[in-house]
């Protein structure tokens, strides 16, 4: 028998001022650098009790846990498998106890479980190589005996034999003397995509079972090691890399370092997880809920990457983020997911993420998002097996952006066949022989389903009225549209950029195919008389009459002029697009304008479906405010005020009832109250870091130089620290004083390069 006193933590457990409810909330809260974005219970609004959960591994990541100490509940390997649990532990025969406190972090989930006869604390994370972690420190407070137990009973799972493992204990020697070790083998069968998931709980107790006597208490850790027992890669000797064997040694080195370091290996586990935040740039400013939203949306990142390893993706891909609408059903999840590559989102989150110091992770993302181009040259959804739809996406002009902030040019080489395929395979799929628009024939595939543009033709002309059904095939038109034939201009204009950057013969051809897009879209989609962009009949090129979001992607592209500056103003018009939160997806004058959802109060994707009639989406709501800032700079920032309005709408939009200790961001909401009307946690289809840094911040890289030009917003100060730039540092800080000419300084690799006002700005050469 191992004595209690071994076990009993050091200066953690027994503090009586802990006991109270709020100093221990506090205490948690402030327990390292990632103390200021935190939320106390995160659930899923649509699910009560189903805890969320911040850090992931490269594969394994957590849909929702159940309150109870170990990882119980949801859990994902690679893609959605709704594996019931990794481990648990419980006293036998005592109920654990109710409502326990339960902190979300980036890099860690805290609980703490108390009453009467027992007090539990848990401090659990997943690391880099998918190994699930738990610091357990448990009190018996009652004048019985209670027996814990270890458990891992995953529902498909069975008891792994003929891994030349011994499942129930193991010795190893450390400082001298041997130390037992408990664990647990379990494997699935063969799964969705051919993966087999092995899972080896191991944890610092001997024995599966531990009694613990009235009034002692204990620390113990728990590591649980998940793999893929399917995969392809072979070890030197030919034998699989990852076996059931190499995932038991995996568990039993974080036990037995754990075991020997204390709380200095937790420490070593948190500070891995937050490596990816503090190598970001940093923003600070005078408005709290802005520095939270900073902080989340590296998050949001962070927490959507994955590394298979196998199949298609054999590096980081970006999730659209980790989907809790599918069935929960034990390893066979139905219904739509995110967990997956999604084209439309991947140029969003390139769009945020090119401002990472650490390079690499872009560049996987793009090279995965190529990995799943079909034999047409489209990027399609995809699995590390199977392929799913093509959707509208703005990919080689967010690999130009990515270029200029980091020189990649090997990038640029490695993909240019690719991306000369993803344009080639555009115009054959969506172009026509009249203009080099483009046509959408599914109104899905632009990621704007039922946007009421589609119905106007067949429906508002000839019915005199939306038809009551979208649904109804014979009310549908295909459209020559904005967003799409915006998309095409862009990258036809990117790759002849990066065309220039190789020196490629074909450059001219290709720049003169974007003017040819540039001159169609602005001859052919703006309406004088009402000052806007429409969509177009598919065959006649007649105008949809309905002011839709897509209408201000000009702007955004920067090819309008000054015939076209009312064009934006609908933006900043209540009656029109700024209606309260965000921008709706259709103007409010529009007869089927239906802020909460549903297409006439038909709500036929249910509660929460996706209808662009109304609703605000952050995906749009990021474009349009980069071109309202765009816009404001060229009109010597008249429009500074309504940017930074919406800016602070869209904003408020990433946390619960506006708590920058809520966040909590999400597929789309009511543009007029900000309501939720969706439920897809940390969801990632849209940009914020972006607009941050290009247009409060005012850093905009270009081929020669960055530009540095900020918007005049609310903020009083700010500062934006460590940007990484072609091989060099960016710091800028603002502060508003009684000298507005010096407001602003930059510095370049430390040294103070300018000190001018905001709205002067300046050009750097580098």
């Amino acid at each position: 028998m191992i004595a209690k006193d071994s076990y009993e933590p050091a200066g953690l457990l027994r503090d009586n001022e802990m006991r109270k409810r709020g100093d221990r909330m506090k205490e948690q809260r402030n327990s390292g650098p990632e103390e200021e974005l935190y939320y106390e219970k995160r659930c899923l609004r649509t699910r009560e009790g189903a805890l969320l959960f911040g850090p992931c591994g490269d594969r394994l990541a957590v849909d929702v846990l159940k309150p109870v100490p170990g990882f119980q509940g949801c859990i994902d390997f690679i893609h959605k498998m709704n594996v019931t649990e990794l481990f648990r532990v419980e006293a036998e025969g005592v109920p654990l106890p109710e409502d326990p406190e339960v902190i979300w972090y980036p890099v860690k989930n805290t609980a703490v479980w108390e009453n009467e006869e027992m007090c539990i604390r848990e401090y659990k994370t997943i690391v880099k190589e998918d190994v699930a972690f738990s610091l357990i420190q448990w009190e018996n407070r009652s004048d019985k005996s209670q027996k814990i137990v270890l458990r891992s009973q995953p529902a498909g799972f069975v008891a792994c034999t003929g891994s030349g493992v011994d499942a129930e204990s193991r010795t190893e020697a450390g400082s001298g003397e041997n130390t037992i070790f408990s664990g647990l083998c379990r494997e699935s069968g063969v799964l969705r995509f051919g993966i087999r998931i092995g899972i080896a709980v191991f944890w610092s107790l001997p024995g599966e079972c531990f009694v613990l006597e009235p009034g002692e208490s204990a620390e113990f850790y728990v590591a649980c090691a998940v793999g893929n027992l399917a995969g392809e890669e072979l070890d030197s000797s030919g034998r699989p890399k990852e076996d059931m064997a190499e995932l038991a040694r995996r568990a039993l080195a974080y036990v037995r370092k754990a075991k020997r370091d204390g709380k200095a290996f937790w420490e070593r586990l948190i500070a891995e997880n937050e490596s990816f935040y503090r190598e970001a740039p940093t923003f600070g400013c005078d408005d709290p809920r802005m520095n939270a939203c900073w902080k989340y949306r590296w998050y949001i990142l962070k927490n959507s990457m994955c590394r298979p390893g196998i199949g298609r993706f054999r590096e980081t891909v970006m999730y659209e983020g980790r989907d809790h609408r599918m069935t929960k059903e034990p390893l066979s999840p139905a219904g739509w997911e995110f967990s997956k590559l999604i084209p439309l989102s991947t140029p969003l989150q390139v769009t945020d993420l090119k401002w990472h110091p650490d390079y690499r992770l872009t560049r996987e993302i793009i090279r995965s998002a190529f990995a799943a181009q079909n034999e047409d040259g489209l990027i399609l959804s995809a699995y590390v097996e199977g392929e799913q739809k093509s959707y509208a996406n703005y990919m080689i002009h967010a690999i130009w952006l990515y270029y200029l902030v980091s020189g990649d040019r090997a990038l640029l080489e490695e993909l240019q066949p690719a991306m000369e395929r993803y344009l080639d395979g555009h115009e054959k799929a969506y172009g026509n022989a009249t203009d080099g628009l483009l046509t959408e024939y599914t109104h899905s595939l632009t990621g704007k389903e039922y946007q009421p543009s589609y119905w106007y033709f067949r429906g508002y002309l000839e019915l005199g009225r939306y038809p009551d059904n979208p649904k109804d095939r014979q009310y549908f038109t295909p459209l020559k549209r904005v967003d799409r034939s915006v998309y095409h201009y862009l990258n036809l204009k990117a790759y002849a950029s990066i065309l220039g950057v190789l020196k490629g013969k074909e450059q001219k051809r290709y720049a003169e195919k974007a003017e040819k897009v540039k001159a169609d879209i602005l001859e052919k989609m703006w309406d004088p008389a009402t000052g806007f962009f429409y969509d177009l009949h598919y065959e006649t090129d007649e105008k949809a009459m309905v002011r839709n979001i897509v209408g201000i992607y000009p702007f955004w592209a920067g090819i309008t002029g000054e015939e076209h500056r009312a064009g934006i103003l609908p933006l900043t018009d209540p009656e029109a697009f700024h209606t309260g939160s965000g921008f709706s997806s259709v103007s409010k004058d529009c007869p089927v304008f239906s802020p909460a959802g549903g297409w006439k109060g038909n709500y036929f994707k249910g509660r929460d479906g996706c209808v662009w009639c109304g609703p605000s989406w952050p995906y749009t709501t990021g474009i349009a405010l980069e071109a309202l800032g765009m816009e404001s700079l060229a009109e010597n920032h008249r429009l500074d005020g309504d940017f930074d309005e919406v800016l602070r709408e869209y904003t408020l939009q990433h946390f619960r009832d506006g708590d920058r200790h809520r966040p909590y961001l999400v597929e789309h909401y009511n543009p007029v109250t900000g309501e939720r009307l969706s439920d897809e946690a940390d969801y990632n289809h849209s940009f914020w870091l972006d607009i941050v840094i290009r247009f409060v911040a005012g850093v905009n890289v270009e081929e020669d130089g960055v530009r540095i030009a900020p918007l005049n917003t609310h903020l009083k100060r700010w500062s934006l620290k460590g940007l990484k730039v072609r091989g060099h540092e960016l710091s800028l800080s603002y502060e508003k004083s009684d000298r507005p000419e010096k407001a602003l300084q930059v510095f370049v690799d430390g040294v103070l390069c300018a000190e001018t006002g905001l709205e002067q700005g300046t050009f750097l050469k580098i």
